[in-house]
């Protein structure tokens, strides 16, 4: 078994079990309603005609302020409803290996839900570690801005052109910093949610585990991540030209995210089957 084997064989379940999309359709049609609504609060949240860009920008500031609790009360529900998708996703990889001919969908509707509250608890450990990465990141970038840019240009002095190539300057060194983080952090973390499902272990259990197997096997993790975005990436410009085709583009298209979304959950699971669960 190699990672391509992974990648292949994630592609392979999808086109023998149809079912296995029913998940992705389901967190996309939910995630697009809520997109709509908050998009329509949004909107009804700036009233009256818009006069000059000035009017725009400070509707657009009140607008935000309006509508943000609303709008981070459907973020939450989105990320909830992928945390059990995501679990959903690591049984049914398991379940049609077990029984190729039915996979079922109620059965890892329940098992996901048994070890939602571990899936849930990683997951926000995740999000946490990718915010904390961006503000070590992004921080120094902003206060550098602040200090040489947007305080004398809202006091009125003239800012130096060295002031620029300096923000630039660190701009860049800090998005290839964000970036190597990113990839590392992505390494050592990625294998958690098929631990917990898989070893009905915990959080903090299956963090440790992700973290050892990720400094084992480094180069194999983010060489079958990489071929599975490679995959991604070519569906996503297959994707486009059908969309060039009139109604019937627009749906195929759908499908066609609708099957990378399902795919990018199986790679993971797949992965731990192969190489660690056989």
């Amino acid at each position: 078994m190699d990672i391509f084997n992974i990648v292949t064989d994630s592609l392979k379940s999808l086109k023998r079990h149809p079912k296995l999309l029913f998940p992705a359709l389901i967190l996309t049609l939910f995630a697009i309603i809520v997109a709509y609504a908050a998009s329509h609060l949004f909107l009804s949240a700036i009233p009256g005609p818009v006069l000059s860009n000035h009017q725009l920008y400070s509707r657009i500031a009140l607008a935000l302020t309006r509508v943000a609790p609303t709008l981070a009360l459907i973020f939450l529900l989105v990320f909830l409803a992928g945390v059990l998708v995501k679990g959903m996703y690591v049984d049914l990889c398991y379940n049609q290996r077990k029984y190729p001919k039915r996979p079922s969908l109620r059965h890892s509707f329940k098992v996901a839900l048994s070890r939602y509250k571990d899936l849930l608890v990683y997951e926000i450990a995740v999000a946490l570690v990718f915010l904390a990465l961006l503000l070590i990141t992004i921080g120094p970038i902003l206060l550098l801005a602040n200090s040489t840019i947007i305080q004398p240009y809202l006091s009125g002095t003239a800012i130096s052109s060295q002031s620029y190539i300096n923000l630039s300057g660190l701009l860049v060194i800090m998005l290839v910093v964000l970036a190597i983080l990113y990839i590392a952090a992505s390494i050592l973390l990625w294998l958690g949610p098929p631990i917990i499902v898989l070893d009905a272990t915990d959080a903090k259990r299956a963090l440790e585990m992700s973290i050892n197997l990720g400094k084992k096997e480094p180069f194999r993790i983010f060489g079958t991540i990489v071929i599975a975005y490679l995959v991604v990436a070519i569906a996503i410009f297959l994707s486009r030209i059908l969309q060039a085709i009139p109604f019937l583009g627009v749906i195929l298209s759908f499908i066609i995210s609708i099957g990378i979304a399902a795919f990018i959950e199986l790679v993971a699971p797949m992965y731990y089957l192969s190489f660690h669960k056989r």
